[in-house]
Order: C-alpha cells, then sequence, then structure tokens
C-alpha cells in the first residue's frame, strides 16, 4: 500500500497509477489508469484562441481538473503486438476529470478500488 504522500509524488512527477481490471472476454485487457496533468501557462501566452481553440479548451480544462482517470478496455492482440494503438483498437476508453485527488480516490472506491493500492502503470503494462 502506498502513502497518500506517496501517490502524490508519484503523479506529481509524471507517474502513471493504475490497476489492471479482469475482464469476461478473454479478446481484450482492462486497466483503470490515474494521471495528474501539467497544464503549459506558454500555450495560454502564445497562442490566440482562434488560432488553436482545441489546444487552448485542453489547456484550460488541465488548469481546473488536473486529475485525468482512464477507463481502457485494450484488444489483446494489440497489446501483445506491442506496436502503437488506434482509437479503433480500444472497446472502452472512458475518460473522467477530477478537480482533487480526494475526488479520484472517491470516484475509484465507488468502483471497487484503493489508491493506495494502484500500481505503476508500468508494472500492469498498461497502454
Amino acid at each position: 500500500m502506498k502513502s497518500r504522500q506517496e501517490i502524490e509524488r508519484l503523479l506529481e512527477s509524471g507517474i502513471r497509477l493504475g490497476f489492471s481490471i479482469p475482464l469476461n472476454d478473454p479478446a481484450y485487457l482492462g486497466w483503470v489508469v490515474v494521471s495528474r496533468l501539467q497544464s503549459n501557462p506558454r500555450v495560454l501566452e502564445l497562442i490566440d484562441e482562434s488560432e488553436a481553440p482545441r489546444a487552448i479548451a485542453r489547456e484550460r480544462q488541465i488548469e481546473r481538473t488536473p486529475f485525468l482517470v482512464l477507463v481502457l478496455e485494450l484488444r489483446r492482440d494489440v497489446h501483445e503486438a506491442g506496436g502503437y494503438e488506434t482509437e479503433g483498437d480500444y472497446r472502452r476508453k472512458d475518460r473522467y476529470w477530477f478537480v482533487s485527488l480526494d475526488e479520484v480516490e472517491a470516484q475509484l472506491r465507488e468502483w471497487g478500488l484503493e489508491l493506495a493500492d494502484a500500481q505503476d502503470g508500468r508494472e500492469i503494462d498498461a497502454p
């Protein structure tokens, strides 16, 4: 089990934490992955919204809700091949944005998961 401080430190440093999720379909692998994204204030300073509205909207979203939880179901054959997956290879790729780690913990608990038990995304071979 990881302490809250360790979890915060790992996420702050860019490490993704998560869980392998067993699925009833052997053709797919599943994960829940937690990230803390860092906004880039230079984007908002240098780019006009009319030039790149999607980039500006993304930066503003990250500023408001820096915690991202992904629920992923990816075709096993694609993952095991080791190449790059495409959006079409995912059966499920749900994104949930949160303001705080407390909100992330509450959502994970609803799904029967404990953030303290999350593993480094590399250890669970998350995409």
